[in-house]
């Protein structure tokens, strides 16, 4: 998988889920968010990545959900350390090892493999949804791709890290 496939898998997610109203097609991707329901979108995802192995479809049917769940028309800038800060910056201990941000983030980053990956990222995105941060697909679909490769495994989570503990304000 290369950056224009995630990118080509996103946009024409976004354009059918909210650009042509296609109530049938969101409904289809939103069950990817289970993966005892992921079947249902087998049809949408079986154009992007091979079915017969269940954690990259995984990966799209997740990320498909999410986009399906949230009424964005763009990808969203925010990487997923960033988005996190953002969702706690109003938290007392919010960048420290005592405060929920700073814990949701070691357990992201205690990810060994996609697996492990794959069962903690519902949750936080669906946390991110709630609080209308929106994070760019994009990116994160290749991140979490690629997350088994163990050089792609240790760039991803630090990047995470440096996205977190760097105000995203733009301060140190």
């Amino acid at each position: 998988m290369d950056d224009k496939q995630s990118s080509t898998f996103v946009k024409l997610v976004m354009e059918r889920c909210h650009g042509s109203q296609d109530k049938g097609y969101r409904a289809k991707l939103r069950k990817g968010e289970n993966p005892n329901t992921e079947y249902y979108c087998w049809d949408i995802l079986s154009s992007y990545v091979n079915l017969e192995y269940p954690d990259d479809r995984r990966v799209y049917a997740l990320i498909g959900a999410d986009i399906a769940n949230r009424d964005v028309t763009v990808d969203g800038e925010y990487g997923l350390g960033e988005a996190l800060a953002m969702a706690y910056q109003d938290h007392e201990h919010s960048k420290d090892d005592t405060g929920p941000g700073g814990a949701r983030l070691r357990r992201l980053l205690a990810c060994q493999n996609r697996k492990d990956l794959l069962l903690v990222l519902p949750s936080l995105l669906h946390l991110l949804r709630s609080k209308g941060i929106t994070i760019n697909h994009s990116r994160l679909l290749e991140e979490v791709f690629w997350f088994d490769r163990e050089d792609s495994r240790e760039r991803t989570r630090s990047l995470w890290a440096k996205q977190f503990y760097h105000d995203w304000r733009g301060e140190s």
